[in-house]
């Protein structure tokens, strides 16, 4: 009876575990001025492709390349990187991020977007 019981509480964190990692925007650490998001990059897309934060916060974005290197270009906060990159909020708004290495035909649509607010 305890083996069924540890055997089922491995598959309950075994699902739910699957089920965060495969669910888009992932805080992978925040404290009260600093957040750390993962992002997924692949032949034409960023996973998420809209990024929601708040002025002022210090963020780093860790992009996992998973078919080649993409990187992130932000221009507006002049970032820029192939496996993170870091900036400060320091303004509202919407901005565009763009695949920093080409990446094949798709190239020029692989975009995304952060918007900061108050």
């Amino acid at each position: 009876m305890k083996k069924n019981l540890i055997i089922l509480f491995l598959i309950i964190v075994a699902v739910i575990g699957i089920y965060y990692f495969a669910s888009g925007v992932k805080p992978v650490a925040q404290n009260q001025n600093q957040t750390m998001i993962s992002v997924d990059a692949k032949r034409w897309q960023f996973t998420p492709d809209i990024i929601r934060i708040k002025k002022g916060q210090i963020v780093k974005i860790i992009i996992n390349n998973t078919d080649t290197i993409h990187g992130i270009n932000l221009p507006d906060f002049n970032a820029a990187g192939d496996n993170s990159i870091e900036f400060t909020a320091d303004k509202t708004g919407e901005f565009t991020f763009f695949c920093k290495n080409f990446c094949g035909e798709g190239h020029k649509n692989m975009t995304g977007k952060i918007i900061v607010t108050e």
